[in-house]
């Protein structure tokens, strides 16, 4: 079985999204550089010292950076990988994880979306990611991702309210969601300036306005 999800790979294309669900107001991005040049103030989860061992009861609280968002998985959580390098996993393959409750104003979210298998092991696996806003869902089918592969959602109408990984089962195969590198950003309109930045507006503000008093005085 193991051959067959190999042969699979290698034919597929390195990374191959497929468009399900369009009507809600999101664009999609597979590099994390154009990812990260669409959006502001990103901050990432590594999922550094997850639980390699043991499961992980659901809902866990985690933080992306500045922002902070939770984590649902019907029958818990199991981290993959290696203890230096865990991801995020499901406890059960057919099991979803739910990202929600995101700090206000969370505009952006990617990462590293891929399938592992009961060891915690790297498992080429077809992975389906949604995310939703007020607009409704888009959903992608990533075709075989690797550990490495990046997929980003950001919203052009209004803040991400749920974000959800599944995996999707083949070939007799137990098939695990996983997630790492998870990353959260603002959109650009959302970041406050700097108090420095405020000053230069209102001192533009208020050469304008003597500009325009002088005007009106010589004309």
């Amino acid at each position: 079985m193991r051959m067959k999800a190999l042969t699979r790979l290698v034919v597929s294309l390195a990374f191959l999204t497929v468009p399900v669900v369009t009507h809600a107001q999101f664009t999609v991005y597979t590099t994390l550089a154009s990812f990260l040049a669409a959006t502001s103030a990103s901050g990432t989860d590594t999922y550094t010292g997850f639980d390699v061992r043991f499961v992980t009861p659901s809902p866990i609280v985690r933080t992306s950076g500045p922002y902070s968002y939770t984590a649902t998985a019907a029958r818990g959580f199991f981290g993959v990988g290696t203890i230096s390098n865990p991801a995020l996993s499901t406890n059960i393959a057919t099991d979803a994880i739910v990202f929600n409750a995101f700090t206000s104003g969370v505009r952006g979210i990617g990462g590293n979306f891929f399938g592992s298998n009961g060891l915690g092991s790297f498992q080429p696996a077809d992975i389906t990611v949604s995310a939703t806003n007020a607009g409704g869902t888009t959903t992608q089918v990533l075709a075989l991702p690797a550990t490495t592969s990046f997929l980003g959602f950001v919203s052009t109408g209004g803040a991400i309210s749920t974000f959800s990984v599944a995996a999707i089962q083949a070939n007799g195969l137990s098939l695990y969601p996983s997630v790492d590198n998870f990353v959260l950003a603002l959109a650009p309109e959302n970041v406050v300036p700097e108090p420095s930045t405020y000053a230069l507006m209102m001192t533009g503000l208020v050469g304008v306005v003597i500009a325009t008093r002088r005007r009106r005085l010589n004309s």
